[in-house]
């Protein structure tokens, strides 16, 4: 029958305990305040108070996915730059009651860019990308246009 004791830690040994215990409280926080976003850090355009007013207007196509500038716009005439920054071929259509009502011409590469201009009214809007099965997969916004 064999019986163990505790053994005092080398000084290494402990060193690094205590390296890891000063991380695990640094990483959890100890009671303090939640931290605050920085005045340097990055936010959307335009959110659900702030519509993106008519203009230039950025649309990204990243792999299966679509970034906007604002998903809250006001009526008007847009011009919308659409650059491709994924690894497949993507369009671009917006459309509102189901029926287009602008697009790119034609798909866009990767890499590249199309810009087009549309009128928007008062409305619901689907952004989409119409190229095989790409909408499916995740790339539809559905933006929101006010007076």
């Amino acid at each position: 029958m064999s019986t163990s004791t505790a053994r005092p830690a080398s000084g290494r040994w402990a060193a690094g305990i205590a390296v890891l215990g000063l991380a695990v409280v640094a990483l959890t926080g100890c009671g303090g305040e939640e931290p605050t976003a920085s005045p340097s850090s990055s936010a959307p355009a335009a959110g659900p108070s702030t519509p993106v007013e008519p203009g230039p207007f950025g649309v990204t196509a990243v792999d299966y996915s679509l970034q906007l500038e604002g998903e809250t716009l006001r009526a008007g005439s847009y011009e919308v730059e659409f650059s491709n920054d994924g690894s497949s071929l993507h369009n671009l259509v917006v459309a509102r009651d189901g029926q287009p009502v602008a697009q790119t011409d034609g798909e866009v590469s990767p890499g590249s860019s199309d810009t087009f201009t549309v009128q928007l009214d008062p409305g619901r809007y689907v952004f989409f990308c119409s190229v095989a099965n790409h909408r499916s997969m995740g790339m539809e916004v559905t933006v929101e246009v006010s007076a």
